[in-house]
């Protein structure tokens, strides 16, 4: 390592996440796609401006830190520690780690309450779509709690300056819609 920097291995490194790239599919993508999928892919490219959008947050990419790549709920797990006298957080299913960009990571925890939150919408044919959100089981206001301890947490850990802070949260944001996109197309 010359000057504090290490070059790391290739494979090692994170390409884009599929939802930074989901807007530019591979063709093979089209084997295995819904319908809803196809239709939302769409409604992308029906729009130059939102394709140039995820273009751009695309280009926003650095790989800088180890990251999880997957960073869902489903792959967050309590258990007992005795030691602790509490819970401890456990982060499983390692498979997408490597070198890539830590506001992916933060993205993908704050797209878990986004769609937590949109999830527990009762969506009916019965009450105007622009009411589904205020009936909400779980409201995104009532989550902020946890969203802004989690950042204030992860900042503190990391010993953030400000302005790297409002960066990375920046970043985190943009990447934020293109995971809600890739929710989208998964559902």
């Amino acid at each position: 390592c010359g000057g504090g920097l290490c070059e790391v291995p290739a494979a090692l490194v994170v390409g884009l996440p599929f939802g930074l790239s989901l807007h530019r599919p591979d063709l093979r993508l089209f084997e295995y796609a819904s319908r809803a999928a196809v239709e939302l892919l769409r409604i992308i490219h029906g729009s130059s401006e939102l394709m140039a959008d995820l273009d751009a947050v695309a280009a926003q990419w650095r790989s800088e830190a180890l990251v999880h790549g997957d960073l869902r709920w489903d792959n967050c797990h309590v258990v007992a520690d005795r030691r602790w006298g509490a819970g401890r957080l456990k982060v499983v299913d390692w498979e997408l780690a490597g070198m890539g960009d830590p506001a992916w990571d933060i993205a993908m925890v704050f797209g878990e309450y986004v769609r937590t939150w949109l999830q527990s919408a009762p969506v009916s044919g019965l009450t105007p779509a622009s009411s589904f959100l205020q009936h909400a089981r779980y409201p995104l206001a009532e989550m902020r709690p946890a969203l802004r301890a989690f950042w204030d947490g992860y900042v503190r850990s990391r010993q953030l300056s400000l302005e790297r802070a409002e960066a990375l949260l920046s970043r985190a944001v943009r990447y934020l819609a293109t995971r809600l996109i890739q929710t989208a197309f998964e559902w």
